[in-house]
């Protein structure tokens, strides 16, 4: 956004620090989060109902299955 560099609500946050299809998903960053100054952790929803038409991108079903405490809808 602009010269900001932000992560959206929503987005699936993996294992890893950098996204790699191998890393496992851990969780839903639950707000936007400017990330530009190197901030190293983002909110994280572990246990929740969320409705994947509201996410950003649609969850794989193997990122669905490894966040078991989320039941998506």
């Amino acid at each position: 956004v602009g010269n900001r560099y932000i992560v959206p609500a929503g987005t699936i946050l993996q294992q890893s620090e950098k996204p790699m299809p191998e890393s496992p998903a851990v969780g839903i960053c639950f707000r936007d989060v400017d990330v530009t100054d190197g901030d190293a952790w983002l909110p994280m929803t572990i246990h929740a109902v969320v409705k994947k038409d509201a996410l950003p991108a649609e969850p794989t079903s193997e990122q669905m299955e490894q966040m078991k405490g989320i039941v998506f809808i």
